[in-house]
């Protein structure tokens, strides 16, 4: 008896309707592939392709021009998505890239050896900013990336800045 029940609830076409438009909008959000057309273009961060090389350490840097005639391409931090810091210890915006991976020296928001978002600990809170200030010639990589301070993790120095006690 309470069976029937269920079944004739079951056979009435609202229920029907309800019930084939609840499965069909499942299948639609977890069957379908998602489309690059419906993915903003601000969160699309383009690959930079770049020919793997050693690192390599610039000390002919020529002032006036600001060129080195021995370095042709840059390693650079890639994953930024609006900053990029390369290997020559220029920060820039991601748009000032060059094809070669090097920042463009001649854009007025290309900064050499930046400690912009850095505190005195040795910690930044903006990743390429400690890599363009540790590339400096007085300064060390031991500790690059040791995360001791919760709202600046990047540091860099001769010893482990101390630990600060906080939430991130």
């Amino acid at each position: 008896m309470f069976t029937n029940r269920i079944f004739r609830f079951l056979r009435k076409k609202i229920v029907l309707a309800a019930l084939f438009t609840l499965s069909f909008c499942y299948c639609l959000i977890h069957w379908l592939p998602e489309s690059e057309e419906l993915m903003s273009d601000d969160n699309m961060v383009q690959p930079l392709n770049l020919p793997s090389q050693s690192f390599k350490w610039h000390t002919s840097w020529d002032k006036t021009n600001h060129t080195n005639s021995k370095i042709t391409s840059c390693r650079n931090s890639v994953q930024g998505k609006i900053l990029i810091a390369d290997d020559k210890g220029f920060v820039c915006p991601r748009q000032d890239v060059l094809s070669n991976g090097c920042c463009n020296v001649d854009s007025a928001s290309t900064s050499r050896y930046s400690c912009e978002s850095c505190h005195d600990n040795g910690c930044c809170s903006i990743y390429e900013y400690c890599i363009s200030c540790c590339l400096q010639p007085e300064k060390s990589v031991q500790h690059e990336n040791s995360y001791t301070d919760p709202k600046a993790k990047h540091c860099y120095g001769e010893s482990p800045p101390a630990a600060q006690l906080g939430t991130s």
